[in-house]
């Protein structure tokens, strides 16, 4: 049987050791559940390669947690934009974004892209002020 859940929380993913992996995962077709709490996916580099894989035709992807990865504005904002320009490509539905220090931006940003389409965005313990 295919590996549908996979659960990489807590394994200091990071640089090219999460780089590696998302490559790996551009070619996966059956992952419908993945979880990458605590670790850092929050960078810039890993956060495109990650919505680049989101994006392709294959990635059956539908809930993913990103909680605790050091997640800013700026890879928020990038987020929000493939969500937004790819959104028939991508299969998610549901993006757990717990404890990461989003900004005011970059929150608002995934709001408006988590808007339409029945998807599900979690973003409790976050540092942000909308005010």
């Amino acid at each position: 049987t295919a590996l549908t859940v996979l659960n990489l929380s807590w394994n200091l993913l990071r640089d090219v050791a999460a780089s590696k992996f998302l490559v790996g995962l551009e070619s996966n077709n059956t992952l419908t559940t993945l979880d990458l709490s605590w670790n850092s996916f929050g960078d810039v580099l890993q956060c495109q390669q990650l919505c680049d894989a989101l994006s392709l035709g294959n990635c059956a992807i539908t809930d993913l947690n990103l909680s605790f990865n050091r997640i800013t504005d700026k890879s928020a904002l990038i987020l929000s934009h493939t969500l937004e320009s790819k959104s028939d490509q991508i299969k998610l539905k549901k993006l757990c974004l717990q404890g990461n220090p989003i900004g005011q931006l970059g929150a608002r940003a995934l709001m408006h892209a988590f808007a339409t389409g029945g998807r599900e965005l979690i973003m409790t313990k976050v540092n942000m002020s909308l005010v």
